[in-house]
């Protein structure tokens, strides 16, 4: 048994150095979501891992303890207003995984970071801590060095996006990588503050790495991401940085150090430009090109759903209009919130008006863009008190702790802990973003030489039979949690497949991935609304064949697929327009289904009744059928009323005018579009010339 204990407590450790070391890098061009799916999907099985080597360790010694922490009652009040926000959920599918595209953020996820935080106190020493941060830094320079050649170009053929202007990286956003460049950064600063008095070459060599060479190669990363909430955390973390530093060990014995790295920071900035901000026009960049603009709109990059603005609105304004959608969601379910992880719904219900005026007015919206926001919108007032909650404790023992330990690689953890808060007041918590706000609290009990344990079960088994059972029970269950989420991976490289397929035109290739997917997962609705789309195309081309029979079935399977889907989630809006586009595809053979698009489309306004393209969609649906006619105009006109700048709408009222002969509306609705919108709009000019004559 000594040997299989050494082979567990192993196991363990190297979890967490797996954690830390391969998330952050982790990019799989083969699932549907490169970053955040893979990155959580890998946490998921490291924490099953850890769990099942920690009751085998327990099994081994005869007990399971557990490590009390300061944080134990902060962390059980918010796992339950978790749980009671997930029962009261509008989508419990969604509060429990997450949204399909991140699977971070649902009560899964929560459920994973709070066992690798108590594993990690009740398991992990004092020494192995510090070497943990060092390969975590390790992973971070790889992932900063990755972001310089981003800048460099040696990837901008690969993306849509402007990757040279804005680095992502591996973690697939500028804002998410300038938050975990930040963490790195006062990592690094901590960890620096044991060498500030080399007294042998392989210390001096440490001094010059952790104090200057990868905090400068992590802020210019933060300056390549050109993340405005970035650059403000590194400013206000660095204050709090070196205040507290001072205050332990006086002003002179760093004096030298202090004014060398920010000489250093202040170096780069200059050479690379403080984009976004007033200070830019004094940089190298901005004198080189004196008709450089200083103030460069923020764009935020679009790796599988939410964009937040690339260019039009002043992405300030739109972020204050999602908040206000995260405010008024809050106002109506107060307590508890729309569930876990349910904005992208919660948003389409109760977004304001005046964010259809912005430039990203149909845009999906997953997060609030603020984390404390997104929690009051989704778990309500008693989810975000127990979150802040957590953090105010946390803070009062850290800074305790700080004030009167002698060891100050502390420092740099709660510092790096704070860059985390105020970036996530601009923008909200990734995968790699939450390992650290939870490991970095537990790190804080890892430093700790003593510890207090709690212990479940003391009981020390005679009888190995009985023993070996056991942990083959353990062994066996966490295999099968392995092999669950394999599973659950591949079926999502399935369908992800299966989607390229299909909208590439290979309906019946596509089907067959697709329905490979919805066999190994078939709780996911996506997937089946993806099928049921692939087999009304195969429908629609069995008509075409002339093959009435055959189609009618296919149309019938495509019609239960999605109604599968709707039944898992129904107030999935996403799902709703996928209902009505599948309906209003099979109506081409079946034309009485179309008055059950027009219904199904009608119903989805209560899922989003501020939302003007379900108007004009509507209207369309409307114009397909002479018994509907009269509705058209009206639909047309309800859909203006809630966007006066939609171009669409207005030149497809004008034509609907035109037809019913009344040219004087019809030009009115042209000029408007002309005159308010595009005074090029080739399509308005001709209309209008056409009334003219």
């Amino acid at each position: 048994m000594k040997t299989t204990h050494k082979i567990v407590s192993k196991l363990l450790l190297f979890s967490y150095f797996v954690l830390v070391l391969v998330t952050p890098i982790l990019v799989i061009p083969y699932t549907s979501e490169l970053f955040e799916f893979n990155k959580m999907f890998l946490v998921y099985g490291l924490t099953g891992i850890i769990v099942v080597a920690w009751l085998l360790k327990g099994i081994i010694n005869g007990k399971l303890a557990i490590a009390r922490s300061a944080l134990d009652i902060p962390i059980a009040l918010f796992f339950l207003a978790i749980s009671l926000s997930y029962f009261v959920s509008i989508d419990t599918h969604v509060s429990i995984w997450g949204y399909y595209s991140r699977q971070h953020g649902g009560l899964l996820s929560v459920i994973s970071f709070i066992l690798l935080y108590y594993g990690y106190i009740s398991n992990v020493s004092k020494q192995t801590t510090i070497r943990l941060l060092k390969f975590a830094l390790f992973s971070g320079l790889f992932v900063a060095i990755y972001g310089i050649l981003q800048h460099a170009g040696v990837d901008k053929h690969r993306w849509v996006q402007d990757v040279q202007r804005r680095v992502f990286s591996t973690l697939g956003q500028p804002n998410w990588l300038a938050a975990y460049m930040n963490i790195m950064l006062f990592v690094s600063l901590g960890l620096s503050l044991n060498y500030l008095k080399p007294k042998n070459l392989n210390s001096k060599i440490n001094y010059l790495i952790f104090s200057y060479i990868l905090p400068s190669v992590f802020f210019l990363v933060i300056l390549y991401t050109k993340s405005r909430s970035g650059f403000l955390a590194f400013v206000m973390a660095d204050i709090l940085f070196w205040a507290l530093v001072i205050y332990k060990k006086g002003s002179l014995k760093y004096r030298k150090h202090i004014v060398f790295f920010h000489l250093v920071i202040l170096a780069l900035s200059f050479v690379s430009g403080l984009h976004d901000t007033p200070l830019h026009r004094f940089t190298l960049p901005s004198i080189l090109d004196k008709y450089q603009s200083s103030q460069i709109d923020e764009t935020i990059i679009n790796t599988g759903g939410t964009v937040l603005t690339r260019g039009g609105t002043q992405s300030s304004q739109i972020r204050k209009l999602v908040w206000q959608g995260a405010i008024n969601a809050s106002s109506a379910n107060p307590l508890f919130g729309t569930g876990v992880e349910t904005f992208a719904w919660a948003f389409y219900k109760y977004r304001p008006v005046e964010h259809n005026l912005t430039s990203e007015w149909d845009f999906l919206y997953n997060k609030a863009h603020n984390e404390y926001l997104n929690f009051l919108a989704t778990t309500g007032y008693i989810g975000l008190g127990t979150y802040l909650l957590l953090i105010a404790v946390f803070m009062y023992v850290s800074l305790r702790r700080i004030l009167k330990s002698a060891s100050l690689i502390t420092i740099g953890l709660f510092t790096a802990w704070l860059s985390i808060l105020i970036t996530n007041f601009f923008g909200f918590s990734v995968v790699v973003v939450s390992i650290f706000f939870w490991i970095i609290p537990a790190g804080f009990v890892g430093l700790d030489d003593e510890k207090k344990y709690i212990e479940l079960f003391h009981k020390r088994l005679q009888n190995i039979w009985v023993k070996r059972l056991l942990m083959s029970v353990i062994v066996i269950l966490g295999g099968l949690m392995l092999v669950y989420l394999g599973r659950y991976w591949y079926a999502d490289t399935l369908y992800a497949k299966g989607q390229d397929l299909v909208n590439s035109g290979y309906s019946l290739e596509g089907r067959r991935k697709l329905a490979g997917a919805v066999k190994l997962r078939p709780n996911e609705p996506r997937y089946w609304s993806e099928l049921a789309y692939a087999e009304g195309l195969l429908s629609r081309s069995a008509y075409q064949r002339e093959e009435a029979t055959h189609g009618a079935k296919l149309a019938a399977e495509s019609i239960a697929f999605e109604g599968i889907a709707r039944s898992i989630s129904p107030n999935n809006l996403n799902l709703a327009k996928d209902s009505v586009r599948l309906l209003y595809l099979l109506s081409e053979a079946e034309p009485t289904l179309l008055d059950l698009a027009i219904s199904e489309l009608d119903s989805a306004r209560e899922l989003a009744p501020n939302d003007p393209k379900l108007l004009y969609n509507l209207a369309l649906l409307y114009s397909s059928d002479p018994k509907y006619s009269d509705l058209v105009i009206p639909t047309l006109s309800q859909s203006i009323k809630l966007k006066s700048d939609y171009r669409d709408a207005r030149v497809l009222l004008a034509l609907f005018y035109m037809q019913d002969n009344k040219d004087d509306l019809a030009k009115k609705q042209l000029k408007y579009v002309l005159e308010n919108i595009n005074s090029k709009d080739q399509e308005a000019v001709s209309y209008l010339n056409e009334l003219q004559e």
